[in-house]
């Protein structure tokens, strides 16, 4: 997600008619990137009223893996040094992080996907040399600095490109030709250039990609094709999950599960569930105001969002498909356009659903 809110698909390496042996472990985990700007800004976070480490309350609730944004800036929030005081929290609690190299100065998602201003002037073969370059320098510095990961997200919501090679025009994001030929072609170099460098960095790299459109598998599955045939690596596919956005006319887990079957079935990748969430409210303002369609049986309610979790990381871990499920932004109290989804109140108290993800994996 960025801020505009994003369903992720994660591809891993396992041909699913392998899945049998060796099924790696269920990643249950979050996103929470703003933590940073919220502490130094004197917001706190509390449990049964007292205030708590959030790391180690997220942990504690049951999150084993955490999602780190890394931009291309040099300094402030998503620059590489943020990002990995980020990632050494998040792994002295106790979680494993793992990397989104957005390729971006920004929030880059489906609606942008702006190359940084220093590669955008650049001839292709220049920019595929500086993104390979970036990855290795950056792939690198994470290591240097003890964080340990293997999973890599080259881009945020890439379905109609990456760094500078996107589609603007909505009508031609479903020409399934027209996107082979125009688009699809250069961002699995781009991507491939980034996996070449991270690879350099970390020989034991693997590779996940990230789509929006969870309801369309047919897309999903294109895209796929389309940055293997062109060299990407892809060893999972992310998919963002916001059902009360209204996207695509699709809500229920039911859902959620026919379109995994028949992505994993086409491509043989196994999915994570990249983003996902769920309002406590019925009514709230800013970006993402429109995303409170209520799913059946789950009532806009601190209640609702507890059962909704629940019931998808229940889900989710019987999937043999599904390899993880990361919620978007649980701290995120502070803004209008998120404070429904987030999984602590306005006054930093934390909500019914923290436990959600603490009782299904006890279960």
């Amino acid at each position: 997600m960025g801020v505009w809110t994003r369903f992720v698909l994660l591809l891993t390496p396992l041909a699913l008619g392998a899945v049998a042996e060796e099924t790696p472990a269920f990643m249950t985990g979050v996103d929470a990137n703003y933590f940073q700007g919220m502490a130094e800004s004197g917001k706190v976070w509390k449990v049964a009223g007292k205030p708590v480490d959030l790391f180690a309350a997220l942990h504690a609730a049951g999150a084993d893996s955490f999602r780190v944004r890394v931009w291309t800036v040099n300094a402030g929030p998503g620059s590489t040094d943020y990002a990995i005081a980020i990632a050494k929290r998040a792994q002295e609690a106790g979680m494993k992080p793992y990397l989104i190299f957005f390729l971006s100065e920004n929030w880059s998602d489906y609606v942008k996907q702006p190359a940084p201003a220093a590669w955008a002037g650049l001839a292709f073969a220049e920019k595929l040399a500086k993104v390979a370059e970036y990855s290795e320098q950056t792939a690198r510095r994470f290591q240097e600095a003890g964080i340990a990961t293997e999973l890599y997200e080259v881009g945020n919501e890439i379905d109609f490109g990456i760094c500078g090679e996107f589609e603007e025009k909505w009508e031609n994001r479903f020409n399934i030709a027209y996107m082979n030929e125009r688009i699809w072609s250069k961002a699995a170099q781009v991507i491939h250039s980034a996996e070449q460098g991270i690879r350099r960095a970390n020989p034991k790299a693997k590779f996940l990609l990230h789509l929006t459109q969870w309801w369309n598998p047919e897309f999903c599955v294109a895209f796929h094709d389309a940055m293997t045939k062109n060299g990407a690596q892809v060893d999972l596919l992310g998919l963002s999950f916001f059902p009360s956005s209204g996207l695509g006319e699709k809500q229920t887990l039911a859902d959620l599960g026919e379109s995994v079957q028949r992505i994993t079935k086409d491509t043989g990748r196994p999915i994570i569930i990249c983003e996902s969430g769920y309002p406590s409210l019925p009514s709230f303002g800013g970006q993402f105001a429109t995303w409170n369609k209520a799913v059946a049986g789950y009532p806009l309610s601190e209640a609702g969002q507890r059962k909704w979790l629940a019931d998808l990381v229940a889900f989710c871990r019987g999937q043999q498909q599904i390899r993880g499920l990361f919620y978007w932004s649980p701290e995120w109290y502070s803004e209008e356009m998120w404070k429904a989804f987030a999984l602590f109140d306005t006054d930093g108290n934390a909500k019914e659903a923290l436990s959600a993800f603490r009782d299904e994996k006890r279960k």
